[in-house]
């Protein structure tokens, strides 16, 4: 079987065209990995790398919402950062508890920011957190969802069902 290859030089085609063909194998964008490579990067000697945490996040998810619009829904978007910047977080050995809330007190700002409905937005930052903490193990999972429980009444029990629901 031959299969024939045409080459493209730079000046046959738009460059849009070309931008598309380069990105046509590309189904979702990858926040996740870029989240854990800022936060590696950039906090690795941070004293308060919950609030740099919750910084990083609220950055890329407004920004990346904003920017990918229909050709991403917002929630991969937000689930991909909060399991980015938790993951991030888990290589320096950095307070997960800590880190989550921060990242969850963002929300409602970047909800009203976004146009999303804030328990909606939640939900997706507590799926992104939860499958880190189902794989940092059963101590961080319940120290985090003890925080979560703390501060967002009621928000613990739906965050540890998201934690079984990352085990499954």
């Amino acid at each position: 079987m031959h299969v024939a290859v045409r080459s493209i030089t730079a000046g046959s085609r738009p460059r849009k065209a070309r931008l598309l063909l380069y990105n046509r194998g590309v189904d979702a964008f990858d926040f996740e990995q870029l989240a854990k490579d800022i936060v590696t990067s950039r906090l690795k000697e941070a004293g308060e790398a919950p609030a740099a945490c919750a910084e990083v996040a609220r950055k890329m998810i407004v920004s990346g919402v904003t920017s990918t619009g229909a050709k991403q829904d917002p929630r991969r978007t937000v689930i991909g950062v909060c399991q980015g910047v938790m993951g991030g977080a888990l290589l320096l050995e950095k307070d997960l508890a800590a880190i989550a809330i921060a990242l969850l007190s963002e929300v409602a700002a970047m909800a009203d920011e976004l146009h999303l409905d804030p328990s909606e937005m939640m939900t997706w930052a507590m799926e992104g957190i939860a499958r880190v903490c189902h794989v940092s193990g059963a101590l961080a999972e319940s120290s985090v969802q003890d925080a979560i429980e703390a501060k967002f009444m009621g928000a613990g029990e739906a965050f540890s069902a998201l934690c079984r629901e990352a085990g499954a």
